[in-house]
């Protein structure tokens, strides 16, 4: 399956009150990054990019660094639990007020979903996401096919086969 041409981002929770939720914090984020890379969507889980490298730069470094990755993706997902953490709140109302980049919850249980049920709901958030128009040309760069809205497309019915009505 071709790779499309956008980038998702992932939204949730990284800070805990002990290391042990910090790690399920990860895990969690690692999941669905598996989840969104199984269905060729490029991802950035900043989770793991900055995993438990807690102190080695104030913490703002890392924030602001992750709203520059963020400004260069076209879709978010969030994890559950995300309105539980003033970042990923904070990060959901940046995509909507400065990046305009759609915005998915994704529920309770993905982690449990078989194969068949993630890719499922991969496809219908990203065509919920996106227009029809944008991910119709996705698809279409993705397959090396030309622009689905060229004239001379075999289904533009001014490119059929017309019989002459004269004998």
């Amino acid at each position: 399956m071709p790779t499309p041409n956008f980038i998702a981002y992932i939204i949730g929770p990284y800070r805990a009150p002990t290391i042990s939720g910090v790690r399920r914090n990860i895990e969690a984020a690692r999941e669905l990054a598996e989840l969104l890379w199984r269905n060729n969507i490029p991802t950035i889980c900043s989770h793991l990019n900055t995993a438990l490298m807690d102190g080695i730069v104030p913490d703002q470094v890392f924030l602001d660094g992750d709203l520059v990755l963020l400004s260069r993706c076209n879709i978010a997902f969030v994890l559950p639990n995300s309105d539980l953490s003033k970042g990923s709140l904070h990060e959901i109302l940046v995509c909507h007020e400065t990046f305009n980049i759609p915005v998915v919850r994704v529920p309770n249980g993905f982690r449990a979903w078989s194969p068949d049920v993630a890719n499922r709901f991969v496809v219908d958030a990203l065509a919920s996401a996106f227009s029809i128009r944008f991910v119709v040309d996705a698809l279409a760069s993705a397959f090396s096919l030309r622009d689905v809205s060229d004239s001379s497309h075999p289904s533009d019915p001014s490119n059929s086969p017309r019989k002459d009505p004269t004998p």
